[in-house]
């Protein structure tokens, strides 16, 4: 447990710890310079139960914390809890039997998304991969391979120390940085071998703690400095080139995102650096743009011919997007796939407060969700005239789909060209 200003919330989480039903456990907490309560109450619940251990260290930063954290634990497997988040009392005795019975690098759960306070949270069930077959089996390189695109939710796991020692993993340590769970994520994936998924949800992921890094646009080019640690490593271990469809996906789709999400003021220059980055990439051979579907490739060569254009197209199909449902009180997306998902991706934050969730032909369970929105089955709908719904699926589908609408009388569809979004 990383820990650092929590005092609010901390109690919840540790007590979360203590009450697992996989008793022979240690809970190593790392008190990162906390200037609140947080360190004594921490030892306060050290001085209670002997399987707590407390760390109390200057503040160096996420990734030191957890290096200390990942050194000094002495099970076979290792779990992160954030200090702000809680865990199902079943979590780790689930997970660890899972692991141990199949000898597993790594095994990751589902994990829920909470706001609010105690005894009155908001909590959306959220699956870490949208491939329901995928659960609760060993999955092949090719499989894992494709996990770049779930969610990163490293807490949201066990990793077996051995594995983690065995390739020096490890997170990176730049002082005062954020997105340190990238590295240490890319680092898991590229090197395991036998991983699974667990279809339980046990993992409760706090986002409304106005402390956390997502909740900070200050740090603008921390993703910037965790993806040249990712090269490093990759370069080190000699795998760069087996990874490289991976790393150039998972660098545009960071960097496209945080260049989305940041203040205005610091856009443009943002998409100028990434773009010089980028084109230095390209000099050494670094740009393999096979992982990536068409749409995305236009995009990053965009991005490395002409950043100026880039950063209006970027906001180009918000925009446009903005004009189109603007006149409907609310709008569903069909389709929670690929195109559904990008669709999503560059709603406005006006937008976002319309969207009622996402509509599929057929739901793949009760609590389905897609980024914590719900997922519906049209057959479950009855759309009033207020409401619109937004095509999230390729052209190749859109005429399928729009009969499928149409023959449940709904009136206002809306699609929007691919070459936009």
């Amino acid at each position: 447990m990383p820990v650092m200003n929590v005092e609010n919330y901390i109690r919840e989480c540790i007590e979360s710890a203590l009450n697992q039903t996989l008793r022979d456990i240690e809970i190593i907490c790392i008190d990162d310079g906390s200037t609140d309560a947080s360190g004594r109450i921490l030892d306060d619940y050290a001085d209670k139960d002997d399987r707590i251990t407390v760390i109390h260290k200057v503040n160096t930063g996420y990734g030191n914390s957890m290096n200390i954290g990942i050194d000094r634990a002495c099970g076979e497997y290792i779990a992160i809890l954030e200090p702000d988040d809680f865990i199902d009392k079943d979590m780790y005795r689930d997970l660890y039997k899972t692991a141990i019975e199949n000898d597993l690098d790594f095994i990751k759960a589902n994990f829920s998304i909470v706001e609010g306070k105690k005894g009155d949270y908001s909590i959306t069930p959220t699956n870490v991969w949208w491939q329901e077959d995928a659960y609760n089996r060993l999955l092949s390189r090719n499989e894992i391979n494709e996990l770049y695109n779930a969610w990163i939710a490293h807490w949201s796991a066990l990793y077996k120390k051995d594995f983690l020692n065995a390739n020096n993993i490890r997170y990176n340590e730049t002082p005062g940085a954020s997105y340190q769970d990238t590295g240490f994520w890319f680092q898991t994936m590229a090197l395991s071998k036998r991983v699974m998924l667990n279809s339980g949800n046990y993992y409760r992921y706090r986002v409304d703690n106005p402390g956390s890094s997502m909740n900070n646009p200050a740090k603008v080019y921390c993703i910037s400095e965790e993806y040249d640690f990712i090269e490093e490593r990759l370069k080190n271990l000699g795998i760069l080139d087996v990874f490289l469809p991976q790393y150039t996906l998972m660098r545009y789709v960071s960097h496209r995102d945080t260049a989305r999400r940041i203040a205005d003021r610091f856009k443009e220059e943002f998409v100028n650096k990434t773009s010089e980055k980028f084109n230095y990439m390209k000099t050494l051979g670094m740009i393999d743009v096979s992982a990536m579907d068409e749409n995305d490739r236009k995009k990053l060569f965009l991005w490395m011919d002409n950043p100026g254009d880039f950063l209006e197209d970027l906001t180009l199909a918000t925009k446009e997007i903005d004009k189109r449902i603007g006149e409907f009180e609310k709008f569903f997306i069909y389709g929670s796939g690929v195109r559904g998902k990008r669709i999503y991706m560059n709603l406005s934050d006006s937008a976002k407060d319309k969207f009622v969730g996402f509509i599929v032909t057929k739901k793949n369970n009760e609590e389905q969700r897609v980024y914590a929105r719900p997922v519906y089955a049209i057959d479950d709908l009855n759309l009033d005239e207020r409401t619109a719904v937004l095509i999230g699926v390729t052209s190749k589908y859109s005429d399928e789909i729009k009969n499928i609408l149409l023959d449940k009388d709904v009136t206002h569809i809306v699609t929007i060209p691919e070459d936009v979004v």
